[in-house]
């Protein structure tokens, strides 16, 4: 889903939008669609004092004011010079090239890789990702208004989006390196520092890993000799009953 600025060029023209009103509690459950071959595209006169999103269900929009557009269409609009937002469930695809038009998201990811994709991005300060589980349309509209109103989330992607297309290489070594050190003279390298300095002393080295394999080995084989001197021990019991038996 695009959220549009109502008061420029909308990047499908001609298409007719009315007041977005918002979302009630019965409205709540469709959020958890699964349905996701449809995106909406909003632009509401309010969007900037209420910006809430309405849904499409089998191909048929809800709404008046909503146009239903499929992927390749979504594509090709994500650029465009009015779109403020972009509502997305954090799958791969979408997530690049929304970074790569420098377009900030308001995420809710499902399941798999969404989740960990938009923590990279709430990460970078290019959107904000929030939890299907206690969703309400009140909490999606104040996500998309701070995203919308607070410039340091547009710029954070334009940045990202910077970064991505400056990570072309090139066909000789000598222009890669040379292509590298401008890479960092423009942007710095914090974006290419490895996650793993992050790591303390004990996590970088996995100490806590072999320590735990230690103590699992250890209690293995203390249980198998405390059987085996048990064992041992029943054994020669018996043996000496039989002797003195015998006597």
């Amino acid at each position: 889903m695009l959220i549009v600025d109502p008061r420029g060029e909308l990047p499908i023209p001609g298409t007719p939008f009315r007041d977005l009103p918002m979302l009630d509690e019965s409205s709540d459950s469709d959020l958890d669609s699964e349905n996701s071959d449809d995106e909406v595209l909003v632009a509401p006169p309010s969007l900037l004092e209420r910006p809430t999103p309405t849904q499409t269900h089998g191909g048929e929009t809800r709404e008046r004011h909503a146009d239903s557009a499929p992927e390749p269409r979504q594509k090709n609009q994500r650029d465009h010079v009015n779109v403020r937002v972009y509502v997305v469930h954090g799958g791969a695809f979408s997530t690049y090239e929304a970074m790569w038009e420098g377009v900030p998201m308001v995420g809710i990811p499902l399941w798999e890789d969404q989740m960990d994709n938009m923590v990279r991005v709430e990460a970078q300060g290019a959107g904000l990702k929030l939890d299907i589980s206690g969703l309400k349309s009140e909490t999606l509209s104040r996500a998309i208004c701070r995203v919308m109103t607070e410039p340091g989330f547009r710029e954070n992607a334009q940045r990202v989006s910077k970064i991505l297309r400056d990570l072309q290489n090139a066909d000789r070594p000598a222009d890669n390196v040379a292509r590298w050190i401008l890479h960092v003279t423009r942007f710095g390298g914090d974006h290419l520092r490895p996650a793993v300095m992050d790591l303390n002393y004990v996590q970088r080295n996995l100490l806590d890993v072999y320590l735990f394999i230690g103590l699992g080995l250890a209690s293995v084989i203390m249980i198998n000799a405390s059987v085996c001197y048990f064992c041992c021990r029943s054994l020669c019991r018996i043996g000496r009953g039989d002797h003195f038996k015998k006597e």
